[in-house]
């Protein structure tokens, strides 16, 4: 007969491999992608593409991304080709690039980098008041994981902190949907003290491929865990 202790230990290692089962995919972003735009049925003039998105479960707690390959360009013929992390050209300072009145959608603030990928949550709906913008710096971007806000463009760059460790950006309660896409704008890129509006997305090009994963733990994970918890207790108290 097997041991009670064995069949506790094989019950923790269940309970605690189970705790966030994946939803996995990959998703084409184009260069002339408007994150602000995201919700809309169309974009405004000017304003490139629709942001292409994928549908949360309801149970997502955060997503994570496994690679960001792929290059943009946001002058064709005249800037150099970037990855998902941006380029930074002195000329333009940075971006800071409102969203569109009475969308919901945030604007968003990089000192010194410009046309780097970006993200943002929505409900079934837009919000009715967007939030504050987020404003990055080189070092913000490289935190462990990000909370935004439904409405708040995020940023993303190649979903890596210092280029190697896996960040998470935690899904905000009421989400159901996530946008991918690029700040763009005129004039320039806008600067610290004058924003500007989402624009000239025309002559921009290429693509970025995202392999993305939805953490989504089930109900059943949290029975196991429970009593993966509950047998090494006892696992313990039989060994001392």
């Amino acid at each position: 007969m097997l041991d009670r202790k064995w069949v506790g230990f094989v019950l923790a290692l269940l309970g605690l491999s189970l705790v966030a089962p994946v939803q996995a995919g990959v998703i084409t972003v184009a260069g002339t992608a408007n994150i602000f735009a995201a919700g809309l049925s169309s974009t405004p003039a000017g304003g490139g593409t629709l942001p292409p998105s994928i549908a949360l479960p309801g149970s997502a707690q955060s997503l994570t991304f496994n690679s960001v390959t792929g290059a943009v360009n946001f002058w064709t013929g005249v800037a150099a080709d970037n990855g998902p992390e941006g380029v930074s050209i002195p000329v333009f300072q940075g971006t800071n690039v409102v969203g569109y009145p009475n969308t919901g959608i945030s604007g968003i603030e990089f000192d010194g980098r410009q046309m780097f990928l970006t993200g943002v949550f929505l409900g079934p709906t837009n919000p009715v008041t967007a939030p504050a913008g987020i404003a990055y710096t080189t070092a913000s971007t490289n935190a462990a994981s990000f909370s935004p806000l439904l409405g708040q463009v995020f940023f993303i760059g190649d979903g890596l902190a210092n280029g190697s460790t896996t960040q998470q950006f935690f899904v905000p309660t009421g989400a159901t949907r996530i946008f991918f896409g690029f700040a763009d704008g005129v004039p320039g890129f806008g600067t610290p003290s004058a924003p500007a509006s989402p624009a000239a997305y025309g002559d921009n090009s290429g693509t970025l491929s995202l392999d993305y994963n939805v953490i989504t733990p089930e109900p059943l994970s949290f029975f196991l865990v429970g009593a993966g918890v509950a047998a090494l207790a006892l696992l313990r108290r039989r060994l001392v």
